[in-house]
Order: C-alpha cells, then structure tokens, then sequence
C-alpha cells in the first residue's frame, strides 16, 4: 500500500489541489468543530458525547454526503486525466486504481477528521473521562465508542467503493439519485431495539440495543462481509460492461 500511495501522489496532489476538494475539506472542518464544542448532555461525558454525536441523524447525512462528493470528485478527476487511463489498459485495471485512488483520498479525510475532532472535542471536556454503561452489555462507553468508530469507517470506506463502482457502470446522476434516495429514507427511519439481523445500512449507524454486545458485534460483521461480496458482484459487473470515458 505504501508503493501505490506514492505512486498515486500526483493524481492525489491534482485532486486535493481542486476546488471542490477544498470545499469538501472545509465541510470536514466544520463538522469536526461542531461535534468537538457541542454537548447536549447535563453532565459532560467525552465517551457519550463522542456516541451521540456520531450516531445522530443529521451528522449521518452530513458525513455521508461529504464522503460522497469526495468520491465523485475523484472519479471525475480520475477520468479526467486520460494520460493515466491509457496506461492501465484494461477495465480490470481502471477500476483497481480508482478504488485504491478513492480509499487514499476518502482517508485522507476521515483521518485529518479524527484528528481535529479528537483534538478539540479533548480541549473541550477536560478531564471529563466517566465511563457508563451501554444497555446491558458487558462493556462500557469507551470501549463500544472504539468499536462504533472502526465500524462506520469500515462501512464508509466500503459504501465509498460501491459508490464508486456504481460510478463506473451507471455514471454521475443515477449514482447521485440513488445516494439520495438513501440519505431521504435516512431520517425517517430510527430502530431502537434490534432483534433480528438488520440488513438498512442506516442501521449500522446508529446505538441501538441489540440484547448484547456480541450479538451486535457479530451482526455488524455478517454486514461487512455481506457489503465486501456486494462489491465484489458489482466490480466483476463492471469489469465486464464497456465503460465510456466520462467526459465532465
């Protein structure tokens, strides 16, 4: 991964240059702000802030549209840089790249998100450490705010190359149109208790009691899996369906 980062660098360099990569950082920024300096809850609590923040609504919808647009940047510029596709040859090819090309960049910003988050959100409630109880589950706050975080960035990153690929074989506006379908559906939608395997991506963004946590340890992982050879199909589609230059 280290050898593709750097061999990436000039395409990542001409995408962050951008204009709309910058306003999509900026959006990073500010939502990073917004949940390290705002608590709703009497009694500060860094562990509960962290979770109420991340599992509301709003910050679900905002952070998805964020990411969203950052993939399509990058495959417009990707497709852009007709120099670079020449050389990849096949669709196979193509399609690698810009996925690897679309995880570099999508990092890129989930980490200067973390960062800035985890800074001013520290500043914020100093020495505010009180651990409680999730439902019933054996563990507490900082442990499952650990296990929230790598969840919702594994499902990004994973929604991030279906859109991606989705990218590839339906082109810009029906990819948009089905994004929005979901983030319209989103708010609509708020399960508290599950009792059976959920299969709503918003679901896997939310605190919900599922009995136990290795009940819902083990259902977020059958997701991931089930996500991974969602993937797969739609990459071997792509794979096999003649893709166009986009020419945007």
């Amino acid at each position: 991964m280290k050898k593709k980062w750097f061999k990436n660098k000039a395409l990542i360099d001409v995408i962050t240059k951008t204009t709309r990569f910058k306003v999509i950082f900026f959006f990073v920024i500010v939502i990073a702000l917004i949940g390290g300096l705002t608590d709703t809850q009497p009694r500060k609590e860094l562990f509960t802030a962290i979770l109420n923040y991340h599992s509301s609504f709003i910050f679900t919808i905002g952070f998805s549209l964020v990411f969203l647009l950052a993939t399509l940047n990058t495959c417009i510029e990707f497709y852009a840089n007709d120099a670079y596709i020449i050389r990849l040859k096949t669709k196979r090819n193509l399609l690698k790249h810009l996925i690897i090309l679309v995880l570099q960049i999508n990092g890129l910003l989930f980490l200067c998100y973390a960062i800035i988050y985890v800074l001013v959100l520290n500043i914020n409630m100093l020495d505010c450490y009180d651990t409680i109880p999730i439902f019933q589950y054996s563990i507490k706050s900082n442990i499952y705010s650990i296990f929230f975080a790598i969840r919702a960035y594994l499902l990004i990153m994973i929604f991030m190359v279906i859109n991606t690929i989705l990218f590839v074989i339906l082109k810009e506006n029906k990819t948009v149109i089905i994004n929005l379908i979901y983030l319209l559906i989103f708010p609509i939608y708020d399960p508290l208790v599950a009792i059976y395997f959920r299969v709503l991506p918003w679901d896997y963004f939310s605190v919900i009691n599922y009995g136990c946590f290795a009940k819902e340890l083990k259902y977020s992982i059958y997701y991931i899996v089930l996500l991974i050879i969602i993937s797969i199909v739609l990459f071997f589609i792509a794979t096999k369906k003649k893709i166009e230059r986009k020419s945007l």
